[in-house]
Protein backbone atom coordinates (compact mmCIF):
# COMPACT_ATOMS: atom_id res chain seq x y z
CA UNK A 1 0.00 0.00 0.00
CA UNK A 2 2.74 2.55 0.78
CA UNK A 3 3.75 2.13 -2.79
CA UNK A 4 0.40 3.08 -4.11
CA UNK A 5 0.52 6.33 -1.94
CA UNK A 6 3.91 7.15 -3.16
CA UNK A 7 3.17 6.47 -6.95
CA UNK A 8 0.05 8.95 -6.65
CA UNK A 9 1.93 11.40 -4.53
CA UNK A 10 4.38 11.50 -7.64
CA UNK A 11 1.67 12.04 -10.03
CA UNK A 12 0.53 14.60 -8.22
CA UNK A 13 3.38 16.15 -8.11
CA UNK A 14 4.03 15.69 -11.67
CA UNK A 15 0.51 17.63 -12.49
CA UNK A 16 1.08 19.96 -10.25
CA UNK A 17 4.46 21.27 -11.79
CA UNK A 18 2.54 20.79 -14.82
CA UNK A 19 -0.02 23.23 -13.78
CA UNK A 20 2.63 26.03 -12.50
CA UNK A 21 4.66 25.31 -15.85
CA UNK A 22 1.35 26.20 -17.52
CA UNK A 23 0.45 29.15 -15.54
CA UNK A 24 4.04 30.84 -15.89
CA UNK A 25 4.00 30.60 -19.76
CA UNK A 26 0.75 32.39 -19.74
CA UNK A 27 2.11 34.83 -17.19
CA UNK A 28 5.19 35.45 -19.24
CA UNK A 29 2.83 36.07 -22.87
CA UNK A 30 1.00 38.23 -21.23
CA UNK A 31 3.63 40.67 -19.77
CA UNK A 32 5.05 40.06 -23.50
CA UNK A 33 1.88 41.10 -24.95
CA UNK A 34 1.11 44.31 -22.19
CA UNK A 35 5.16 45.89 -22.97
CA UNK A 36 4.26 45.36 -27.12
CA UNK A 37 1.09 46.64 -27.18
CA UNK A 38 2.59 49.69 -25.02
CA UNK A 39 5.36 50.25 -27.45
CA UNK A 40 2.76 50.49 -30.36
CA UNK A 41 1.09 52.59 -27.98
CA UNK A 42 3.40 55.37 -27.33
CA UNK A 43 5.05 54.82 -31.56
CA UNK A 44 1.67 55.76 -32.39
CA UNK A 45 0.97 58.62 -30.10
CA UNK A 46 4.48 60.05 -31.24
CA UNK A 47 3.40 60.04 -35.28
CA UNK A 48 0.11 61.38 -34.77
CA UNK A 49 2.00 64.43 -32.89
CA UNK A 50 4.62 64.15 -35.83
CA UNK A 51 1.71 64.38 -38.44
CA UNK A 52 -0.22 66.82 -36.92
CA UNK A 53 2.44 69.29 -36.25
CA UNK A 54 3.00 68.89 -40.17
CA UNK A 55 -0.69 69.69 -41.24
CA UNK A 56 -0.26 73.11 -38.97
CA UNK A 57 2.71 74.34 -40.17
CA UNK A 58 1.43 73.15 -44.02
CA UNK A 59 -1.63 74.94 -43.27
CA UNK A 60 0.50 78.17 -42.05
CA UNK A 61 2.72 77.98 -45.06
CA UNK A 62 -0.76 78.30 -47.47
CA UNK A 63 -1.59 81.08 -45.21
CA UNK A 64 1.44 82.97 -45.91
CA UNK A 65 1.35 82.20 -49.45
CA UNK A 66 -2.52 83.48 -49.81
CA UNK A 67 -1.05 86.49 -48.14
CA UNK A 68 1.37 87.49 -50.49
CA UNK A 69 -1.12 86.19 -53.29
CA UNK A 70 -3.34 89.35 -51.95
CA UNK A 71 -0.59 91.62 -51.33
CA UNK A 72 0.93 91.17 -54.97
CA UNK A 73 -2.67 91.62 -56.44
CA UNK A 74 -3.23 94.84 -54.55
CA UNK A 75 0.71 96.22 -55.72
CA UNK A 76 1.85 95.58 -51.65
CA UNK A 77 3.65 93.65 -52.20
CA UNK A 78 7.21 95.13 -51.32
CA UNK A 79 5.76 96.74 -48.10
CA UNK A 80 4.54 93.32 -46.96
CA UNK A 81 7.47 91.71 -47.92
CA UNK A 82 9.44 94.20 -45.76
CA UNK A 83 6.85 93.53 -42.44
CA UNK A 84 7.45 89.97 -42.24
CA UNK A 85 10.72 89.83 -43.39
CA UNK A 86 10.62 87.00 -46.01
CA UNK A 87 13.71 86.47 -48.16
CA UNK A 88 12.91 87.90 -51.97
CA UNK A 89 14.72 86.71 -55.03
CA UNK A 90 14.16 89.28 -58.34
CA UNK A 91 14.43 87.78 -61.91
CA UNK A 92 13.57 88.23 -65.13
CA UNK A 93 9.65 87.98 -64.97
CA UNK A 94 8.95 86.60 -61.48
CA UNK A 95 9.79 87.06 -57.86
CA UNK A 96 10.89 83.90 -55.74
CA UNK A 97 9.84 84.18 -52.15
CA UNK A 98 10.79 82.20 -49.57
CA UNK A 99 9.83 81.58 -46.46
CA UNK A 100 10.00 79.08 -43.20
CA UNK A 101 7.33 77.54 -40.50
CA UNK A 102 8.70 76.08 -37.62
CA UNK A 103 6.99 72.41 -37.44
CA UNK A 104 8.71 70.73 -34.23
CA UNK A 105 11.54 71.21 -32.42
CA UNK A 106 14.24 70.46 -34.96
CA UNK A 107 12.47 70.41 -37.99
CA UNK A 108 11.07 72.99 -40.44
CA UNK A 109 9.00 73.40 -43.37
CA UNK A 110 11.30 75.52 -46.07
CA UNK A 111 9.00 76.83 -49.00
CA UNK A 112 9.96 78.70 -51.95
CA UNK A 113 7.14 79.91 -54.77
CA UNK A 114 7.96 82.00 -57.77
CA UNK A 115 4.78 84.87 -58.41
CA UNK A 116 5.19 86.25 -61.86
CA UNK A 117 3.47 89.73 -62.91
CA UNK A 118 0.41 87.74 -64.21
CA UNK A 119 -0.29 87.18 -60.87
CA UNK A 120 0.60 83.09 -61.61
CA UNK A 121 2.34 81.41 -58.39
CA UNK A 122 3.85 78.41 -59.11
CA UNK A 123 5.73 75.96 -56.00
CA UNK A 124 9.32 75.80 -56.35
CA UNK A 125 10.10 74.23 -52.99
CA UNK A 126 7.90 72.51 -50.10
CA UNK A 127 9.48 70.02 -47.86
CA UNK A 128 10.64 69.53 -44.22
CA UNK A 129 14.37 69.66 -43.42
CA UNK A 130 15.75 69.23 -39.82
CA UNK A 131 17.84 72.13 -38.77
CA UNK A 132 20.72 72.41 -36.71
CA UNK A 133 21.69 74.47 -34.09
CA UNK A 134 23.75 76.47 -36.18
CA UNK A 135 20.79 77.54 -38.37
CA UNK A 136 18.13 78.08 -35.95
CA UNK A 137 20.87 80.88 -34.75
Amino acid sequence: MRGKGLRSFVGMGAVSLAVILIILTITCFAVLTYVSADSEYKLSEKSQNSVTAYYRADAKANEILAEISVAIKNGKVQDFIAKKGYNVTNSDRQQIIAFQVPVSKGKELRVEAAFSAFDHMTILKWETENISQEDSK
